[in-house]
């Protein structure tokens, strides 16, 4: 790594050392150090958090410009979803709406049961049925087992074999 590279955080404190900002500088330009309990929580929903001092604090980037952004999204890859498949799930989910109503299925659904669909939809497009968008249905259905799994962990219970660690 180039010396230029280089990155340190420059941490902002009032005269309680309360945290008031957190930015990451070039390591050239700055000389703070990190505090000595300096801790890097692993980011669970996507959020990057550092604990100073007891307090916890999300990372902003600065550009260039000085505008300043959270870094909560740069675990995920947001761009690099199809938007073809969204369109096609999002089809699907009006589809759903007009049948059931809106956000029925938020009312809680088990994963096996968003699965025994979802895998009905993907035989039924394998076996060349093209009457529907199975595919786009078979996808809903994954989306959906994955917020239950998330949301609902009592409906699921019992459900599904255990994970194997």
């Amino acid at each position: 790594m180039k010396e230029k590279d280089l990155k340190d955080i420059a941490v902002t404190t009032d005269e309680d050392d309360v945290i008031q900002s957190i930015k990451i500088v070039d390591a050239t330009e700055h000389s703070n150090t990190v505090p000595p309990d300096f801790v890097l929580i692993p980011p669970i929903d996507g959020t990057l958090v550092h604990t100073i001092y007891g307090n916890s604090v999300p990372i902003n980037k600065e550009f260039e410009t000085g505008a300043v952004r959270s870094t909560d999204c740069d675990n995920y890859a947001y761009t690099l979803l199809s938007p073809i498949g969204l369109r096609r799930v999002a089809a699907t989910c009006k589809e759903g709406e007009l049948k059931y109503s809106a956000y029925n299925w938020e009312k809680g659904m088990p994963v096996r049961e968003m699965l025994e669909h979802g895998l009905q939809h993907i035989f039924q497009y394998l076996d060349g049925d093209r009457k529907e968008d199975h595919l786009a249905h078979a996808a809903w259905n994954l989306l959906a087992a994955m917020h239950s799994e998330e949301s609902w962990p009592e409906l699921n219970k019992d459900t599904l074999r255990e994970p194997k660690i």
